[in-house]
């Protein structure tokens, strides 16, 4: 299973996210343990499935 580490503005912000959605204007992200962040007011940039990242940036 691919799991990501995500960044924002080139800070490690989440690990291991297996799931990503926007709710309400929110990125929701997911662990593989079922714990949650979410990110407002950022968008997503860079999905590299190689590379196991995501980067964000602020809007």
């Amino acid at each position: 299973m691919c799991e990501f580490t995500v960044f924002l503005d080139g800070e490690r912000v989440f690990e291991d996210a297996v799931f990503c959605r926007v709710e309400a204007g929110e990125l929701l992200l997911k662990d593989i343990l079922g714990q949650s962040k979410r990110f407002s007011r950022c968008h997503i940039v860079e999905v590299n499935v190689v590379a196991e990242k995501i980067v964000l940036e602020k809007d």
